[in-house]
This record gives structure tokens, sequence and C-alpha cells, in this order.
């Protein structure tokens, strides 16, 4: 049963106060009255759950566009995939952590979901761009030398 909603022995005593004869004017009007208060409540919840679900259906893919694959109530509707996802995760940080993690943890974070490819944006795409990256600036310093003098002494 709904919060808020009149009990089914109540809504069943307002119906027969309303068919009873002998029942006075003032009776019927207050029972007529909670029967018509409730029909209103109940309607105006379902106009408002409605309303909201329309606005996230509008709204949501308009503010986060890579993010309208996800289904809006992921946590109501799949329990059981954020709690895989998650452990998965878990596994992750267990597994990757590195010596160097504990100076910047969001780094470590980062390169951690991106290394077990649950990243929402990126995963191996993330890291071959990266990869891509590095390969044509090393090509270009081969190319037309390295403009950052002091990596060239260091590595000597």
């Amino acid at each position: 049963m709904q919060k808020n909603m009149i009990p089914l022995e109540e809504h069943i005593r307002l119906w027969q106060t309303l068919a009873n004869p002998s029942a006075t004017a003032e009776e019927k009007e207050q029972a007529q009255d909670q029967l018509w208060d409730a029909r209103l409540e109940m309607k105006e919840r379902e106009l408002s759950k409605t309303f909201y679900h329309q606005e996230e259906a509008q709204v949501f893919p308009v503010v986060f566009p890579e993010m309208s694959q996800i289904p809006l109530r992921l946590w109501e509707t799949q329990p059981t995939e954020i709690r895989k996802k998650l452990s998965a995760q878990l596994t992750v940080y267990l597994t990757f952590w590195e010596e160097d993690d504990a100076d910047d943890p969001w780094r470590a974070v980062e390169r951690m979901m991106k290394e077990a490819n649950l990243h929402p944006w990126g995963g191996l795409d993330e890291i071959l761009r990266e990869k891509n990256e590095e390969e044509s600036e090393r090509n270009a310093c081969e190319i037309w030398g390295n403009p950052y003098r002091e990596e060239d002494e260091e590595q000597n």
C-alpha cells in the first residue's frame, strides 16, 4: 500500500456512509470530502511522478549526453549490476595499486579505472589516445628536435 493512502476498511466505510440513506447530510458531505481529498492526493502524486519522469527524460540526455545510454533509474531496476561493477572496481583497486599512488590517490583511481576499462567515458580508448599522443610527441621530437633541453640532459 502506498504512503498517505486511505486504508481499504476506511475507504469501504466512507462509501457505505455515502450509500446509507439514514446517514445525515453532514456525515455524507464529510465522507465525500475525504474520498475527494484522497482521490486528488493520489492524482497529484501520479502527476508529479510522471512530470518528473518526463523532465528527467528530456533534461538528462541534454545535460549528460555521454550518460544517455544508462537507464535513468538504474539503481531501482538493476541493483545487482551496480554491485558487480562496484566489486569489480574494488578488485581493480586492490590489484593494481602501486607505490606512487599514495602520493596522488585521485590520479591513481583514474588510472586504475582506465586500466580496468571501467571509465564511463574512456577505458581502452583513453589509454590508446594517451599512447598515441606519446608516440606522436616522440616522433615530433625525433624529427624536429626536443624543445626541452633539460629532458635531453637528464637522459644522458
